[in-house]
């Protein structure tokens, strides 16, 4: 992405001599320019003898157990493959290039630079990955740098690989977790990181992490919130959920499921301290995963539940 090339060209994808014109030198511009990427394929082969395929399936298909293949549209070379296999992908990065004890990346200098920021112009680019919590970032067909995270409702440690049409990847470290999404292009950018942005909005609400404030004259809670069902899980559509509040504060508890959208709000009130129990009708709710969540003040709980029916 620092190739200098003019990326503003008719195609941004074109591989053709008249399409990669002179713009800047090497290592002085940044720009998200897919023509001087694609053209990467033939380095590859050069340095392996295997065409992309080939070499997709003995070094890392075989080893950690995705599918899919490089297929040619138009300039481009687009890997098909199913979310498994995405995520399969993802959790190699997680566990840096080894599938469980078995290397598949094994250059840890060249992942350590991976993961990090690959050059000085854009803070939030490592080697085709996107690395949040920088304190900037560029976007593709602009030279403007932007303050602040590029996705700033997701953990500052995610790395994300946001491929072409929204197909997404997300690693985060440090909650030792990957989600993939696939699906049609939202917009006509190249890289739409709005939609990884709402997309962690929505997981925020299952995601959050518990701290230990509340917001309450007398300062920090003492023992913390108790958030349990009074059977386990799975869970019927009479379950009841009870929470342990020790000091006087406002409550909300409330049920999401996996898409992280409000289903029921079965506490939204101030409580004195005490212990509740409230009752969850589940009964228009079609079966499957969902998640209550607890607040009081700037303290928060989260639990998972399993619906059968």
């Amino acid at each position: 992405m620092t190739t200098g090339l003019d990326d503003g060209v008719a195609d941004p994808y074109c591989t053709e001599k008249n399409c990669l014109t002179y713009l800047a030198d090497a290592g002085t511009r940044w720009a998200y320019h897919n023509g001087p990427y694609t053209l990467l394929d033939s380095v590859l082969r050069s340095a392996t003898g295997l065409s992309m395929n080939q070499f997709f399936t003995t070094r890392v298909a075989v080893k950690s157990g995705m599918s899919g293949l490089f297929i040619k549209s138009g300039y481009n070379n687009v890997f098909l493959s199913t979310a498994r296999s995405m995520a399969r992908f993802g959790l190699l990065i997680l566990n840096r290039g080894a599938w469980g004890t078995t290397p598949v990346l094994t250059d840890t200098a060249y992942y350590h630079a991976m993961v990090n920021t690959s050059q000085p112009l854009n803070q939030s680019y490592g080697y085709l990955w996107w690395l949040n919590g920088k304190p900037s970032y560029m976007l593709p067909q602009t030279q403007f740098v932007f303050p602040g995270s590029l996705n700033p409702s997701a953990p500052e440690d995610l790395i994300a690989a946001l491929g072409k049409n929204g197909q997404f990847i997300n690693v985060v470290p440090g909650m030792n977790i990957v989600f993939v999404r696939m699906g049609d292009a939202p917009d006509s950018s190249l890289v739409p990181f709005t939609l990884n942005e709402k997309i962690w909005q929505r997981l925020n609400r299952v995601f959050t992490p518990v701290s230990v404030e509340f917001s309450h004259q007398s300062g920090a809670l003492p023992e913390g919130l108790t958030l349990y069902q009074n059977t386990p899980n799975p869970f019927n559509s009479t379950t009841g959920v009870i929470y342990q509040l020790p000091v006087a504060g406002t409550v909300r508890l409330v049920v999401y499921d996996l898409l992280g959208r409000e289903v029921a709000v079965l506490v939204n009130e101030r409580k004195s301290p005490g212990r509740y129990e409230v009752r969850f009708d589940a009964a228009l709710l079609a079966g499957g995963v969902y998640f209550y969540r607890l607040q009081a003040g700037n303290f928060v709980q989260t639990r998972t539940m399993l619906l059968l029916k």
